[in-house]
C-alpha cells in the first residue's frame, strides 16, 4: 500500500474519481451480485477442476476479511450461503441502499466504503443492515478490476411485511 508523505493531500479530482469508483463497483456489482444468486460462473479450481460459483466469488480477494454479524468467514463460506438460498427456493433478495459514503484511503487504490440499507426478502421479510467494505483497485489485472478486502456487515432489524 502506498503511504501519503507527511503534508500531501489528495488532489480533489483524485478523490472524486476513487468514490464514483467505489460506489459504481458496489452498487453495480457487489449488491447486483447478492440480488442474482443465479449470476453464476465457472473457473479452474487448484486441480484443473471446472467448479461453478456464485459471481460474488469473484468479487472477494483471497485474502479477504469478512465478518457477518461478528462472525469471521470466508469467501466460499458466503458461496456456499448464496447456494442455500438458491437450493431452498428462498425468496430473490432486494437490497436498497439509502446510505452511502466512500472515502479514498491513503491513495486512488483503496476506499473504505459505508452503507445502510435494507435488504427485502420476496414480499416476507424486510431487513435493516449497515456494511463497511474496503476495496482495492487493481491496476496489474487486464482490464482494471476491483476486489473486497474486507467486508463487515451487521443486521440492525427486521420487520415483516
Amino acid at each position: 500500500m502506498a503511504t501519503l508523505e507527511a503534508g500531501k493531500v489528495l488532489d480533489t479530482k483524485v478523490i472524486i474519481g476513487a468514490c464514483k469508483d467505489a460506489q459504481q463497483m458496489v452498487k453495480e456489482h457487489y449488491y447486483k451480485a447478492w440480488d442474482d444468486a443465479d449470476r453464476e460462473v465457472t473457473i479452474m479450481d487448484s486441480v484443473g477442476h471446472a467448479v461453478t460459483k456464485s459471481k460474488l466469488w469473484k468479487l472477494y480477494h483471497d485474502s479477504a476479511v469478512i465478518l457477518r454479524n461478528g462472525a469471521e468467514i470466508t469467501k466460499d463460506t458466503i458461496c456456499q450461503h448464496v447456494a442455500e438460498i438458491k437450493k431452498k427456493r428462498s425468496p430473490a433478495t432486494k437490497h436498497t441502499i439509502t446510505s452511502f459514503d466512500a472515502q479514498p484511503l491513503q491513495d486512488d487504490k483503496h476506499s473504505m466504503v459505508s452503507v445502510h440499507g435494507t435488504c427485502k426478502y420476496g414480499d416476507a421479510v424486510c431487513r435493516s443492515f449497515h456494511q463497511q467494505l474496503v476495496l482495492w483497485k487493481d491496476e496489474t489485472s487486464q482490464p482494471t478490476r476491483y476486489w473486497v478486502m474486507h467486508d463487515n456487515m451487521r443486521w440492525l432489524g427486521e420487520e415483516d411485511l
